[in-house]
């Protein structure tokens, strides 16, 4: 079997966690002190999981839940490095069928061993028509073992998967719950849109576009400025530094900033392990603020154009995510340009 070393995948951050449900060599069947329900506020697809778990969040696409931040690595790299645990992931993707097939061979792509992955099973979850991925390996001492359940709903697929590196069984309880809680994603209905005289809708009316005067914000690692009318928040990146978001009236249209640690690592290898997860094109050079780096242009989802620029300084990577309504991309796209040239890493 091949395992490679996974790609810093366009969705997840980690926040802290509030006692751990895993340590590193297990201890018996876990329970949730308490739950807490996650609903995507752009594709509606929502599930309850552990309040205490770690948590990474891409809205509108994909959702995760560990049993402790250390752990949370050895997923993303399948190098557990002694930790044990478990994830529940969650998310949902626009294209139907297609899309479906695509995720299957994504996540079978880092191996080459055929006995990972069962054959696909035909099921039922929540009383909905399911299609059913099993796998597992070796891994150290113990065993990663995984389902993944994708739901169809509309032209809107739908996944649940929990994991675990160590004994799967260990916490069929709490996997039992997400999985009973599980609400697959749907296009969301727009907003009544205005018209002008000729009865033709305006686009640009949808929602409040980013205003021209700009605001400054400084970070721990780095500084820029943004639409007066966006607020800054706390997001949460995959082993991030430190996470940011801006946005404003629309859920969809926002930008957010996550600096990782990358000291191992050069800014090519990063980008070329990147590629797959955004498309499978190749990234152009770009300037990232004060930074040279690289930008991945791709399809966000359902009526979203995205970017993702990735530049190093000082052993950190930043990488600088963008999201936009594709019919207002002549309102959005050229303010997050605007930021994005004030940036500046410290």
């Amino acid at each position: 079997m091949k395992r490679s070393l996974l790609a810093l995948i366009p969705l997840l951050a980690l926040s802290s966690i509030i006692g751990g449900c895993g340590d590193k060599k297990g201890s018996g069947p876990v329970t949730a002190k308490s739950y807490e329900t996650y609903n995507d506020e752009i594709l509606k697809f929502s599930v309850r999981h552990p309040a205490e778990w770690a948590k990474g969040v891409q809205p509108g696409v994909e959702a995760v839940f560990y049993s402790s931040t250390s752990v949370g690595d050895g997923f993303t790299r399948y190098e557990p490095k002694g930790q044990r645990g478990a994830k529940v992931d969650v998310g949902s993707m626009p294209g139907g069928q297609e899309a479906m097939n695509k995720s299957i061979e994504d996540l079978k792509a880092p191996f080459t061993d055929p006995n990972v992955f069962k054959a696909p099973e035909q099921t039922t979850l929540n009383g909905m028509p399911a299609t059913k991925i099993s796998y597992s390996f070796d891994v150290e001492d113990t065993k990663f073992t995984a389902e993944r359940f994708y739901v169809m709903k509309d032209s809107v697929v739908s996944f649940i998967e929990t994991a675990v590196i160590g004994n799967y069984n260990d916490y069929t309880g709490i996997f039992d719950t997400a999985r009973a809680s599980f609400k697959p994603g749907a296009v969301a209905a727009r907003a009544a849109a205005s018209h002008d005289s000729t009865g033709a809708r305006k686009d640009s009316d949808l929602v409040e576009p980013p205003s021209a005067t700009m605001k400054a914000f400084g970070g721990s690692n780095f500084s820029i400025q943004y639409p007066s009318n966006f607020t800054p928040g706390t997001a949460r990146a995959g082993g991030a530094i430190e996470s940011k978001n801006f946005s404003g009236a629309r859920n969809d249209s926002y930008f957010q900033i996550d600096v990782i640690s990358a000291k191992d690592m050069t800014l090519q290898e990063i980008v070329d392990q990147n590629k797959k997860s955004y498309g499978g094109r190749a990234a152009s050079a770009a300037s990232v603020g004060n930074l040279k780096g690289f930008v991945f242009n791709y399809n966000g989802g359902k009526d979203v154009s995205s970017r993702a620029y990735f530049a190093m300084s000082n052993g950190k990577l930043y990488r600088i995510t963008m999201n936009w309504f594709r019919a207002q991309q002549e309102s959005y796209l050229p303010a997050f340009e605007k930021a994005l040239a004030t940036f500046q890493a410290k």
